[in-house]
């Protein structure tokens, strides 16, 4: 198995805030952070505090079943977001790490029919693929 980078908490703090601070500096401002369960979990509340955003929601997806083992697609898991909710919202997706793209580009769909503006954060991207 290859070697598997480690994350402390200091890192992930750090990584946290170097990622709201790049969501800052692109002068994009959510409204709301729906982070993908359960990497995008932590990233999503720490960037909502880094950011002031308070308004969020979770959306589970299942993809991968373990270490480099995935589904053919993403599946959605309930509860899903009611897009009402989500209606008009500007809205910040997070992540803990982008391999495919797959996950963030459906959730990315799921969203855009409904929001006024979406955009995308991860705090790894795997570099593997």
């Amino acid at each position: 198995m290859p070697d598997r980078e480690r994350l402390t908490y200091d890192d992930f703090g750090r990584a946290t805030r170097e990622l709201a601070q790049q969501v800052c500096d692109s002068s994009f401002v959510p409204g709301m952070v729906l982070p993908i369960e359960r990497g995008g979990f932590f990233p999503g509340a720490g960037l909502g505090y880094a950011l002031g955003v308070k308004n969020a929601f979770l959306m589970s997806v299942e993809f991968y079943t373990g270490i480099n083992e995935r589904l053919a697609l993403p599946v959605v898991l309930p509860p899903v977001p009611n897009k009402v909710d989500l209606s008009g919202a500007v809205v910040l997706i997070a992540n803990d790490v982008a391999d495919s793209g797959q996950t963030l580009k459906m959730v990315t769909e799921f969203c855009a029919e409904s929001v006024r503006e979406v955009r995308s954060v991860v705090l790894y991207k795997s570099l593997a693929r």
